[in-house]
């Protein structure tokens, strides 16, 4: 147990240190950015993936081509981060991925495409729920229930924020049908 976890956690660090020298060597390009924040999540250091993420959806963004992977990665770091600020950061980078996935991803199957575009109007609708903007958060959550009807942790967020909007039979009728597909 304890040795396995010492050698991924040294491998890791290895590979963080790799990629640390591939964005010295070409710090222009976006991939090696994005595997540095991949590796540094891994490690724990959601800061650093943070870092490493806004350096690569900024160079994406520059060359017109912004990763849907990047950018929801990166909502994800700064949302894990905290501080001020990180809510609305993860905000718009979760809405860029939510545009990202349905732009880059209309060649990729269309259950792939519909799975992660759902995963980032989720992470939208988590984002505008923490910020009190309730009717645009039921918006999102929307939009990613009719891509995945079956998700119960859609259904879960949909009853939380039918809650906070005072609907409670709605709410009830959420939790109840998330439950329904968490016991299928």
């Amino acid at each position: 147990g304890g040795e396995a976890g010492e050698g991924r956690a040294a491998g890791g660090a290895e590979a963080a240190r790799l990629l640390e020298l591939a964005v010295r060597h070409n710090p222009a390009d976006a991939e090696p950015w994005i595997q540095l924040a991949t590796a540094r999540r891994r490690q724990g250091d959601v800061d650093g993936a943070a870092a490493a993420g806004r350096r690569a959806v900024a160079l994406g963004r520059a060359s017109g081509v912004a990763s849907f992977d990047a950018l929801y990665n990166l909502g994800c770091d700064v949302r894990n981060c905290g501080g001020e600020g990180s809510v609305e950061e993860a905000l718009l980078a979760f809405g860029d991925a939510a545009e990202a996935g349905a732009a880059c991803y209309a060649a990729c199957d269309v259950a792939v495409r519909a799975s992660q575009r759902a995963s980032a109007e989720l992470a939208l609708g988590q984002c505008l729920g923490q910020l009190g903007m309730v009717e645009p958060a039921l918006d999102a959550v929307g939009a990613a229930l009719a891509l995945e009807p079956r998700a119960a942790d859609i259904w879960a967020e949909l009853a939380r924020l039918k809650l906070a909007a005072g609907e409670l039979a709605d709410a009830r009728a959420c939790a109840e049908k998330c439950a329904e597909l968490r016991s299928a």
